[in-house]
């Protein structure tokens, strides 16, 4: 099976992303152990084998371009939120956006724990609040997040956010990502 980075260059459907986050650094960039570029295909190829949404599967390619509060290291500057748009479509670069800049993964281990889903406002977006059950956008991002801290092998540090990853489908009860 081709590295999942080999298999997205050499997809032409892709080759425009590759490019793009290529020309940023992203080959360059360490990232939990291997490169940035290799982080962000493998979050990508683990949600297109779950099966989720293009849109979904492009914010998996692109999630932590705008940098985050963990990963501080920006490949995208903020002021190119237009182009990373043209280029994903909006529904993916808002879950990418929503990525960059929420309090992430605390704040989705304690809504799970809790079964709160008011999240705090990000400026320019709708308000992400639900009750009892998260709604799409915050479902697409548990998801994001679940695939993330797997591609990293860290989704064991997270209970609540482990077996949400086991109820969807995306981790099978002996921890192996499906």
């Amino acid at each position: 099976m081709l590295e999942p980075l080999v298999r997205i260059a050499k997809d032409p459907e892709y080759a425009a992303f590759a490019a793009f986050l290529q020309q940023r650094g992203a080959q360059h960039t360490a990232h939990s152990g291997h490169t940035f570029w290799a982080h962000l295909a493998g979050v990508h190829d683990l949600l297109a084998r779950w099966g989720a949404a293009r849109p979904l599967q492009l914010a998996g390619l692109f999630h932590s371009v705008y940098g985050t509060q963990v990963f501080a290291k920006a490949s995208v500057p903020k002021t190119e939120r237009a182009s990373v748009i043209r280029l994903i479509g909006e529904p993916a670069e808002t879950l990418v956006w929503l990525f960059a800049h929420l309090p992430r993964p605390m704040l989705f281990e304690a809504s799970l724990r809790s079964g709160n889903f008011v999240w705090p406002h990000i400026d320019g977006q709708t308000p992400l609040q639900s009750e009892g059950q998260p709604n799409a956008v915050q479902s697409d991002l548990l998801v994001l997040e679940c695939a993330n801290l797997i591609e990293q092998r860290t989704v064991y540090k997270f209970p609540c956010l482990s077996r949400h990853a086991q109820t969807i489908g995306m981790l099978g009860g002996d921890g192996f990502s499906v």
